[in-house]
């Protein structure tokens, strides 16, 4: 599933967690919905929401937790923002 995470635009350090950028798309909604229902199921104590900014803006998926799984958020997830160039 962190396959999803090549299509990251920006991560934001958000109160308890992180919040990943994405440009909308339907592809995109799918893909982020699944991984909702996935990690959920393997990540209980994790919350997870998905922001959609008006107009047909980004979407952000928010992924929280407690201070003590910030850490695993971000080392779950940070090296993807490596690999990412903001779309065109």
């Amino acid at each position: 599933m962190t396959g999803l995470f090549k299509y990251m635009a920006e991560l934001q350090e958000i109160e308890g967690g992180y919040a990943f950028k994405f440009r909308r798309s339907e592809l995109l909604i799918r893909r982020i919905a699944d991984y909702i229902l996935f990690e959920g199921r393997h990540s209980p104590q994790l919350t997870f929401a998905l922001v959609a900014e008006p107009n047909g803006g980004a979407l952000w998926l928010q992924v929280r937790g407690l201070e003590s799984e910030k850490g695993h958020i971000r080392t779950a997830y940070i090296t993807h923002q490596m690999r990412v160039s903001p779309p065109a």
